[in-house]
């Protein structure tokens, strides 16, 4: 039997791990060697002479890779047990099984010296606590780790090198295939080149992703998908445009032609992990321009990539712009706030969606800010719309022949692309009939399983050929029975008028929305008064123009309210409130402006624009005092005058003036200070008792009652007891002998630790744990602190007796207190 110095009893009674690992599921099935001499290190462990009962094997882990802890079942049940001092020696093959990762290695070695664990692999035996071995263990952990990474360095260097000359392989962006010479050349497929066409064509249309996904769902439009799950790796899918493919090929720079690699790289995050994340250009290992035949120039991709950077919402940032949109605020995303400078929005009615006379620009400064101060300007959008307007058809006059040809042309062009996707799928349809027709006709007539198949496969090409056509005869016939105008015919009839133009139908919003920002830079708004408008206008040449506006005003404003019901409620506010004075117009037969009657509301807006003082304001000003202070005139509270207004022992005159209750008090006809009357319910009587029971800090039978008296002369043993044994026991202890030696709750209840935790406070008895805080004992997250352990180990060593300090459980809780002056060193 071998046998070691290093073994010893106390080793062999505790079992015995062995922890078993590959890296990878192809290593266990193909170097089944390295995992048979793992297991053949039981034997070893006999060897050395543990019993086989105490020999465990840890194979969970195979398969795993050893850079981290996080995944592996076994590594971790392996640490709670040896933190538990369940092992007596940890096998394994060599340290790199154990773990590749100087965290993780560290952590297991700094737990076996705690638990007196050893370590046996190939080259003998190691116990932690030994300083030699200590160091050996400590070199191989980190060998194990560089190993690691020599490992994937030179598999990486290989890669890199083979990416810098531009021949590295890999799943090609939709549009784009290897030729049999692994050259990189545009899709032989028509119907994907044209559809990855038509989507950059959208992009230059709209400045959207968003938009561009809109445009493929409205019309039925599905885009290309290259399949990379097994069984069908390679083949392509025709589905559904969503907004998170259309913004991964607006960034990818391989449709502009350039070759790139490393546009995302592993990196570490706070949290100690490693992601995949997107970094800069600037970092990016490869980059090739004019790789390959480009679907748009790098030009174009940058000026996408600007596009993309400004396509950003309010919170996105002040700087950014928002795409033009189908709304009909034309400033959208280029309108500022003249106060404090932020970026306005526009919102619209719900009830009335993208409607011109709903829409509104507000500042969101202080939302966008995070509750920063802000000014919340609000702004019409009909005002400075309808200015910029004007502007706009005035400048672009001796450009308006050009400019509506482009849009003529423009409008042209997307009915062609449009009809020629579905003129595509058409064709791809009646190829794949072709072929079903040809397997069916091909196949032997005898064999009537394979017949039976191949002819209900050409049955569902058939029905697909014929669902392409209808859809292709339905686009058609709905192109041709849209109303387009000839424009370029309206222009040259119209000559330099461009207004017509402008407002032509069939200039979409969004079209609006970019004439205008070829000219226009930004737009300024600010409000110099109640309904006066300033509007600063920048012009991307940088000429500056500023315009005054009038705002609309409110409609109760602009329609007057009749003189005879001014008269009405000047007469009337002396004595009515506002719903008595509007019953008394409605009964006198006037009516609103737009006749309708008067409600409470109308009547005290009216009296608030107006400046018709109400029937409180009348009052007050005659000397008469409110509630409040009529009640402190009386040295009474202000329940105690309700209740005598109630019970008919007020002497002097009130009035009632609102609605909701409030009176006036006349001054002259206060009662002086009297006694609080007699007739009191019994829920005030004991308010009052208990307010001057309160009050007294010292506290006697007269002032506080004959039930309080009571408590306090049935406490007074029982926290005579607490005060002289709160010292040395719990509060669960208390209880407990409290219990036992006869003292009970006044209500007659037992004690326990929950009413205790209230009751000492509460009489002003300190419990075990703050008194030896007090002290300057410590608790357990404050002496772990200070020895650099965990918590959880320096509890471990407090229950198995490994700590030689002096240590106390304050309560029931479990909360560990020690004592600073005998803690041992580190």
């Amino acid at each position: 039997m071998e046998s070691s110095a290093k073994i010893t009893a106390s080793h062999l009674s505790r079992t015995g791990y062995v922890y078993i690992r590959q890296s990878s599921a192809h290593q266990v099935a193909s170097n089944t060697e390295s995992t048979l001499r793992q297991y053949a290190l039981r034997d070893r462990l006999l060897a050395l002479g543990w019993d086989q009962s105490l020999i465990q094997i840890i194979d969970p882990d195979l398969g795993i890779s050893g850079k981290a802890s996080d995944d592996r079942e076994g590594f971790m049940r392996l640490m709670a047990d040896v933190a538990n001092g369940k092992v007596g020696a940890i096998a394994c093959i060599e340290a790199s099984r154990l773990s590749r990762c100087s965290a993780d290695w560290a952590r297991l070695i700094e737990i076996c010296t705690m638990t007196e664990t050893l370590l046996i692999d190939a080259d003998g035996i190691y116990d932690p606590n030994d300083f030699n071995d200590r160091l050996l263990l400590g070199l191989k952990g980190t060998m194990s780790e560089a190993e690691l990474h020599f490992l994937q360095e030179r598999m990486r260097g290989g890669l890199l090198n083979k990416a810098k000359r531009g021949e590295l392989k890999w799943f090609l962006p939709i549009g784009y295939e290897y030729d049999c010479d692994d050259n990189i050349i545009k899709s032989p497929d028509l119907r994907i080149r044209e559809t990855v066409e038509q989507f950059f064509e959208m992009f230059r249309i709209k400045k959207s992703g968003s938009s561009v996904v809109a445009h493929f769902t409205e019309n039925n439009m599905s885009f290309p998908l290259r399949i990379r799950t097994k069984g069908h790796c390679g083949e392509i899918q025709w589905e559904r445009l969503d907004l998170e493919r259309a913004i991964a090929v607006l960034h990818n720079p391989f449709y502009a032609g350039a070759y790139v690699y490393g546009r995302h790289q592993m990196k570490w995050t706070p949290g100690g992990k490693r992601r995949c994340i997107q970094v800069p250009e600037e970092e990016w290992y490869v980059n090739i321009p004019d790789h390959h035949e480009a679907y748009i120039s790098m030009d174009e991709f940058n000026a996408n990539q600007a596009i993309l950077k400004e396509n950003t919402q309010l919170w996105g940032g002040n700087e950014k712009k928002t795409p033009p949109r189908e709304g009909h605020a034309l400033l959208q995303g280029i309108c500022y706030c003249g106060s404090c400078g932020y970026r306005m929005s526009p919102v619209y009615s719900k009830r009335a969606p993208y409607d011109e006379h709903r829409a509104t620009y507000v500042c969101h400064s202080k939302s966008a800010d995070g509750g920063a101060s802000g000014c919340h300007q609000t702004i019409p959008a009909s005002v400075p719309d309808e200015a910029v307007s004007k502007i706009i058809a005035s400048k672009l006059c001796p450009e308006a022949l050009s400019l509506t040809v482009q849009v003529q042309e423009e409008v042209s062009k997307r009915r062609q692309d449009h009809l020629r996707y579905f003129e595509l799928q058409l064709e791809n349809a009646r190829h794949e009939e072709d072929l079903a027709r040809m397997r069916y006709m091909s196949v032997d007539p005898t064999n009537r399983l394979v017949a039976l198949q191949l002819e209900t496969e050409w049955n569902k090409k058939i029905r697909l050929r014929e669902q392409a056509a209808e859809t292709y005869n339905a686009e058609a016939d709905k192109m041709e029975s849209m109303s387009y105008p000839d424009l370029t015919a309206a222009a040259e009839s119209i000559g330099k008028d461009f207004s017509k133009v402008w407002n032509n139908p069939s200039v979409s919003n969004e079209d609006k929305k970019r004439i205008i920002r070829y000219l226009i830079k930004d737009v300024t708004l600010l409000r110099t008064g109640p309904y006066s408008l300033k509007i600063g206008i920048c012009f991307q040449g940088g000429a500056i123009t500023e315009i005054e506006a009038p705002l609309p005003k409110p409609r109760y404003m602009r329609i007057a309210t009749p003189q005879e019901v001014l008269d009405f409620i000047e007469e009337h506010a002396e004595y009515q409130t506002y719903s008595e004075i509007a019953d008394a117009l409605n009964n006198s037969g006037l009516k609103r402006e737009c006749g309708r009657p008067f409600y409470r509301s109308n009547v005290s807006r009216i009296m608030s624009d107006y400046s018709i003082k109400n029937m409180k304001q009348r009052y007050l000003e005659r000397g008469w005092i409110s509630m409040q202070e009529a009640a402190a005139r009386q040295e009474i509270t202000v329940p105690t005058l309700r209740y005598r207004l109630k019970t008919g022992n007020y002497t002097g005159k009130y009035a009632k003036v609102e609605e909701k209750g409030t009176l006036v008090f006349d001054p002259e006809t206060l009662p002086s200070p009297a006694p609080v009357p007699e007739k009191l319910s019994a829920q005030t009587e004991h308010n009052a008792r208990t307010t001057k029971a309160s009050s007294s800090k010292e506290g006697n039978q007269g002032s506080i009652g004959k039930r309080e008296a009571k408590i306090l002369e049935h406490n007074k043993p029982v926290l005579e007891f607490l005060e002289a044994n709160a010292d040395k026991h719990n509060n669960i202890e208390l209880a407990n002998m409290l219990n036992s030696q006869g003292f009970t709750r006044y209500d007659g209840k037992p004690f326990n630790s929950i009413y205790l935790n209230r009751f000492m406070p509460k009489n002003g008895v300190r419990t075990m744990k703050q008194r030896y805080l007090d002290r300057g004992w410590l608790t357990a997250d404050e002496a772990s602190a200070i020895l650099k352990i965990e918590p959880i180990t320096l509890k471990y060593r407090a229950e198995h007796g490994l700590y030689t300090g002096r240590y106390v459980v304050a309560d029931g809780n479990n909360a560990w207190l020690f004592d600073p002056d005998t803690m041992p060193k580190k």
